[in-house]
């Protein structure tokens, strides 16, 4: 029986789409928070109008479970694709697909981090304004690089299908 690709890209399709929507609203909170909420803390004011990192209202608990769907589909993904890889001998799809998963997972390894260790000194009113201020900046530098990462993996994700989806692309 021939491996049909379109098989393939309709197979894959519903979880392509479920990834790149948990991961882009992800990017969205991080870019977000990069942009409007951080940079007046750089002014040392402390953020105690802020909840605590996991009661009510807290970002955690509506970018957290896209976190989890953005990292967990994404590696069915890439391990559907490596199936389908070996079976036809095209890497490519699989090898962005898999870039993408280990940009995701990194990502989620450093928010899990930033949310551990520094999120809880943003709201410490006894540190000095200087403390506060380069935690800010370290949380600034991290959370960036945390963009850069989604967006990575977002054109990871997106990238492999129209390689794949030229008219009548078939192999035996």
């Amino acid at each position: 029986m021939p491996f049909v690709i379109s098989d393939l890209l309709r197979r894959t399709s519903a979880l392509t789409v479920v990834v790149a929507l948990s991961t882009a609203h992800w990017m969205y909170g991080n870019l977000y928070e990069e942009v409007v909420t951080a940079p007046p803390a750089l002014t040392g004011a402390p953020r105690a109008a802020l909840v605590g990192p996991l009661e009510l209202g807290s970002p955690v608990w509506y970018y957290g479970p896209t976190l989890v769907v953005s990292v967990v589909l994404m590696w069915v993904l890439a391990a559907r694709l490596q199936r389908a890889s070996r079976a036809v001998g095209i890497p490519g799809p699989a090898r962005w697909v898999s870039r993408g998963a280990v940009a995701v997972a990194v990502a989620g390894l450093a928010k899990a981090t930033l949310i551990i260790f520094v999120n809880p000194n943003f709201r410490n009113p006894s540190l000095a304004v200087e403390v506060r201020r380069q935690l800010t900046s370290l949380w600034l530098v991290a959370n960036g690089a945390v963009v850069l990462l989604l967006a990575f993996s977002l054109v990871a994700l997106l990238v492999w299908r129209p390689t794949l989806s030229s008219p009548g692309r078939e192999i035996a």
